[in-house]
């Protein structure tokens, strides 16, 4: 982690384990599908690094709508808080969406083809939460976000798994 940064990370832990998480970083155990944790970790937020997502085909299978809730809605709300902060969004993805591919390496340009609920959902390229993003965070004066951030920066990244 770059020194200055004040880095958070918010994970509810159900396919990680904390011992994987830097030090440096300050844990929140908790669940992004719960409003009010979204509403509290984005208070003087900077940048959110956004990769919390359900990927597991069998969990995708078993419980449907707690996939959408995590994968689509709470990413609804987080782009909404992102929006009326001025929160800089990264927001994951999965290889996944490209099925099989028909080249390797893949580009983001080539053609998706997801082959499981999960691809569907865990894509910000091809669902709602892909065209959430690309009109909610059209903003042409916002500036591009560099992997070397200035220091003294509030970060909280999400996660699903450590």
């Amino acid at each position: 982690l770059a020194p200055h940064n004040d880095v958070h990370i918010v994970d509810n832990l159900s396919a990680g384990n904390q011992v994987n998480l830097p030090e440096a970083a300050t844990f929140h155990r908790a669940d992004i599908r719960d409003p009010g944790v979204l509403e509290r970790l984005t208070q003087d937020v900077d940048i959110v690094f956004h990769e919390a997502a359900v990927v597991s085909v069998d969990r995708s299978a078993e419980d449907p709508p707690g996939v959408h809730e995590t994968n689509t809605d709470a990413t609804l709300r987080l782009l909404e808080l992102a929006r009326q902060r001025d929160i800089r969004i990264v927001l994951a993805s999965s290889a996944a969406v490209y099925g099989h591919p028909d080249t390797v390496p893949i580009t983001e340009t080539d053609l998706k083809h997801p082959r499981h609920p999960t691809a569907w959902t865990s894509s910000p390229s091809i669902t709602t939460r892909g065209c959430i993003t690309a009109s909610m965070m059209s903003k042409p004066s916002r500036p591009d976000i560099s992997t070397s951030m200035a220091p003294d920066r509030q970060v909280v990244i999400t996660r699903s798994s450590s």
